[in-house]
């Protein structure tokens, strides 16, 4: 028989529909399409994420070797790959005022694409900004999660799980080669950047 709860529960699907903003409570269309959004964006972007950290341990055998020596360095190995290769290439807004950018011209209500993975490559703020370091002075130093008030709400859980994945693998895996050194198919979605496929071999560092 199934118990019906006779007080709210208090979780975030709960207060993002009993919530109140000025006297208003999100309409049924809005709080689902919130949800779907968090539940695609959490997913595909921690997915690509991982996929991004691991794919660069297995093609460089001295980084790896080196994060399995030092695990204090797995939290800016992941930084590192949300600079270097952010699960989210691109992102959109709303244009609210009419305005000039390096000699274009943008009118309220346009659409703007904004490249973060070139962001996060500038070389007049990264010093070597192509090459993958776990040695930057500011690893957050990146726009991965956006900024300001448009900052990713999951950043905290995405940067969790992504070290807690790395060690897992650093923990269970002695070496790792893969079957074709520096090929990276990229899944087919214009803005998200992650592999399709990682196929390697793996040496256990699990006594059996």
């Amino acid at each position: 028989m199934m118990e019906i709860a006779t007080q709210p529960r208090d979780d975030f699907i709960t207060r993002l529909i009993s919530t109140e903003v000025e006297g208003r409570r999100l309409t049924d269309v809005e709080a689902r399409t919130q949800l779907v959004f968090l539940f695609i964006s959490g997913n595909e972007t921690t997915r690509h994420l991982m996929a991004n950290v691991l794919w660069t341990l297995a093609n460089d055998p001295g980084l790896f070797q080196q994060l399995r020596a030092e695990r204090q360095l797995v939290p800016a190995a992941v930084e590192e790959s949300l600079r270097h290769d952010p699960p989210i290439r691109f992102l959109m807004r709303n244009c609210t005022v009419n305005a000039e950018l390096h000699g274009q011209y943008l009118s309220a209500n346009d659409k703007v694409a904004f490249g973060l993975a070139s962001a996060n490559r500038d070389e007049s703020h990264f010093e070597e900004a192509d090459r993958f370091r776990v040695d930057r002075l500011d690893p957050r130093g990146h726009l991965a999660f956006g900024a300001g008030p448009h900052v990713c709400p999951g950043a905290s859980l995405a940067r969790l799980e992504a070290r807690v994945a790395v060690e897992v693998f650093l923990d269970n895996v002695a070496s790792v080669t893969p079957l074709d050194r520096g090929r990276y198919d990229p899944v087919d979605v214009f803005w998200a950047h992650g592999p399709q496929a990682l196929e390697v071999e793996l040496e256990s560092a699990v006594q059996v």
